[in-house]
């Protein structure tokens, strides 16, 4: 299910977890706001109406915050 706000879970989530795993989060925050900014994990407002339709359980809005602050206060450069 598409975040009804125009989120990009699945995309923020791939450039973060590429971030940690590969330990360059330079290369991946070029990935990242590479995104349109209507996308982004800042644009979530944590409505939670995603949490029903996710197969893994996660919680989408609590991981996109994390998302957020690791993209947003350490690479505002781009």
């Amino acid at each position: 299910m598409p975040c009804p706000y125009g989120v990009d879970v699945a995309g923020c989530f791939r450039e973060y977890n590429v971030a940690k795993m590969l330990n360059n989060p330079a290369g991946s925050a070029m990935h990242y706001f590479s995104l349109d900014s209507g996308t982004r994990a800042d644009n979530c407002l944590h409505c939670d109406d995603c949490l029903n339709h996710c197969p893994q359980m996660i919680h989408i809005s609590e991981d996109l915050k994390k998302v957020e602050e690791f993209f947003g206060k350490k690479y505002t450069y781009f």
